[in-house]
């Protein structure tokens, strides 16, 4: 099950989101120490992805286009930053909560 597999709460869940997942109130009904295990592993997957993407090489042929192609590539990475410290940040709070309530 879905709610299980994300470490909700069935007993505290009373509502439903529209699209018939439960709806959990407040991060720490919703998630458990499993699930912030999954979210570090995302967080250390989207950095993997940054650091290839950061070290692909776009060669400056002077052909239309190159330019925002560079630029491209810096906002895609600077994208996948922001998501890694909004990711990073998530998981240290969640820890701290998850650490109260044990």
């Amino acid at each position: 099950m879905v709610a299980a597999g994300l470490g909700l709460d069935q007993d505290r869940v009373t509502e439903r989101q529209p699209n018939g997942y439960p709806l959990a109130h407040g991060p720490v009904a919703a998630v458990d120490g499993d699930a912030v295990t999954q979210l570090r592993l995302a967080l250390s997957a989207v950095q993997r992805l940054a650091h290839f993407v950061d070290g692909i090489r776009l060669g400056d042929d002077g052909t239309p286009g190159s330019d925002r192609r560079h630029k491209t590539k810096d906002r895609v990475v600077e994208a996948l930053h922001r998501q890694v410290s909004d990711l990073d940040a998530v998981c240290r709070e969640l820890d701290s909560e998850h650490r109260g309530r044990t």
